[in-house]
């Protein structure tokens, strides 16, 4: 289960995420739908580890992000790697 509580994210002077609670059950596909800039993957990659909350917290499974990482990924639509990087030299840069 992956739980937002009052999660906020800011980058900035813009606000991502704002006092955001919500719980995802385990088992289900969960679709997030939305704008560009509504937060949905500021939200995705909060719970992934790779964004920190500026406040509140999310826990997946009932520990933070860090702790679980090997559990889950985020999978961005676009490639943000350089082209030439090996798998290897991507998972080191974790």
């Amino acid at each position: 289960m992956i739980i937002f509580e009052k999660a906020s994210k800011s980058f900035g002077h813009i606000l991502a995420l704002n006092n955001v609670s919500l719980s995802l059950p385990k088992g289900k596909i969960i679709g997030l739908f939305g704008p560009n800039g509504a937060g949905k993957s500021t939200l995705l990659k909060s719970a992934a580890g790779l964004v920190r909350l500026s406040s509140g917290q999310v826990t997946v499974d009932g520990k933070i992000p860090q702790q679980g990482r090997a559990r889950l990924a985020y999978l961005p639509e676009q490639n943000t790697l350089p082209t030439n990087w090996t798998i290897k030299r991507a998972a080191e840069r974790r």
